[in-house]
């Protein structure tokens, strides 16, 4: 689809396609959150793959991304920008979206350019204002550890990353089963924090992450709410993004955190393709199953 918006402040980086062994021909694209990457989404795509063709993002400004242009004039929707591009870029005129936290934001974003053949939003972002109470408190949380793991990947101090209290914190806010997430996971996870130079340009501007709002949607949406939620704790938020899109179907997913990809795989996955498969159109004669 072609647009006439401004040019984006950075660069997209391509959307990694991985085939799967049974073919659906909808697309489906997985959107990571601040500060995360595409290996949050490891735990469910061998389960994904069965049956989806996938598409994983990483947004610019994120370790393995493009680096951003203008940090100054970075703002939230720019990511939306970006993604559409991306997909303009694919020819891919809509797809199954699926987002965690800020990716869920992008996605319902994405949903209301007309995008999205369906949205299934993990714990998303939404419903604060930039430079209130609960922005302000989840932008300290946020420096906090991205000071931590900036520290933690300088050179000589990796020893701590191994400490049992040292993981324990910093996994505390995005999981609610530390003890399955791997070491390799948990070491992607520090840097990628460290290596977010699109966090470190968002934590003092307010602009760059405002998620106040979202368009209302006529496409099938979930929103999946973590029961284990340690850092969207405003339910008032909650309420406020849930009306903005307007009739959403909502869930709450027992024993998983922020990210609750690796929490219960499982559970995700099954949360995921049963909401595509329950609320699409009837499929046309031909398409593969």
């Amino acid at each position: 689809m072609a647009s006439s918006r401004r040019l984006t402040p950075f660069s997209f980086r391509r959307l990694r396609r991985v085939d799967p062994v049974i073919s659906e021909s909808r697309p489906l694209v997985l959107i990571h959150g601040m500060s995360s990457g595409p290996s949050a989404w490891d735990p469910v795509l061998p389960l994904l793959l069965e049956s989806r063709r996938v598409h994983v993002v990483t947004l610019p400004g994120h370790r393995g991304g493009r680096p951003l242009i203008d940090p100054s004039s970075l703002r939230s929707i720019d990511y939306v920008d970006a993604l559409e591009e991306e997909l303009d870029l694919l020819g891919i005129a809509q797809a199954d979206l699926v987002g965690n936290s800020l990716g869920g934001w992008a996605a319902l974003q994405l949903a209301g350019r007309g995008r999205a053949l369906s949205v299934v939003c993990l714990a998303p972002a939404g419903g604060w204002a930039p430079g209130k109470a609960f922005d302000r408190f989840l932008a300290a949380q946020f420096a906090a550890a991205y000071r931590a793991c900036v520290r933690l990947t300088s050179p000589g101090r990796h020893r701590f990353l191994g400490h049992p209290s040292m993981r324990r914190a910093l996994l505390a806010g995005t999981v609610a089963r530390p003890e399955q997430v791997t070491d390799a996971a948990y070491l992607s996870m520090i840097e990628d924090i460290a290596g977010c130079e699109a966090l470190r340009h968002s934590i003092h501007r307010p602009v760059a992450r405002d998620v106040s709002w979202v368009p209302r949607l006529d496409c099938p949406v979930l929103i999946a709410w973590s029961d284990n939620d340690r850092v969207l704790l405003s339910r008032a938020a909650g309420r406020r993004l849930e009306k903005q899109i307007g009739a959403p179907e909502v869930v709450r997913l027992p024993g998983v955190g922020h990210v609750p990809m690796s929490d219960s795989p499982e559970l995700v996955a099954s949360t995921i393709l049963e909401f595509i498969a329950r609320t699409r159109p009837a499929r046309q004669s031909g398409e593969s199953a």
